[in-house]
């Protein structure tokens, strides 16, 4: 992971981690959002998912994170068009000319 990119986090391991480490969990719980989202190269998720199955308060954090997620992802959720308002948003014939 890379530290010029992200100054204010707390220095990652490079070979393993302590599970003891405060400064392992505080770098695993800043990832946390980029580790769910699929955001992070494989190696840095692997570290992540490594430091997850071997800590359990991480592992606890990260499953809140991962709740509050889904339930955001529900909730955000548009809901489906009716059939009326298909039907008229398909039946409209637009022509879109280029802009001169």
């Amino acid at each position: 992971m890379s530290q010029a990119a992200r100054p204010d986090c707390p220095p990652w391991p490079g070979d393993g981690f302590d599970p003891t480490s405060h400064a392992d969990c505080s770098a695993a719980m800043y990832e946390a959002h980029a580790f769910l989202h699929g955001e992070l190269p494989d190696a840095d998720g692997e570290v992540i998912r490594s430091h997850l199955m071997a800590c359990e308060a991480c592992m606890e954090y990260y499953e809140v994170e991962e709740m509050i997620t889904a339930l955001l992802r529900r909730s955000a959720a548009a809901p489906p068009a009716s059939r009326v308002l298909r039907v008229r948003v398909e039946s409209l014939h637009v022509k879109l000319e280029p802009a001169a």
